[in-house]
């Protein structure tokens, strides 16, 4: 039975055909939305790390060492 499966496994291999690529399809207003989203995104993260940069040479200007060692949830 083994043997069997096996030989059936390796005629299939055998005979099988190599599957042909689809063409490459480009739609331009996904791309054009895509690019804007990633725009955003990359303007959203430089203000968020100009905010935390100001605020964490606000805090060593304090002399407040940032940590959350020293914060207690009551």
């Amino acid at each position: 039975m083994f043997r069997r499966a096996l030989l059936l496994v390796t005629a299939l291999c055998t005979i099988a055909t190599p599957a042909h690529a689809q063409f490459v399809v480009i739609d331009p207003a996904n791309l054009v939305q895509t690019t804007l989203i990633a725009y955003r995104v990359q303007q959203h993260y430089t203000e968020l790390r100009a905010q935390y940069l100001t605020v964490l040479r606000m805090a060593q200007r304090l002399g407040v060492s940032i940590g959350f060692g020293r914060l207690r949830l009551p």
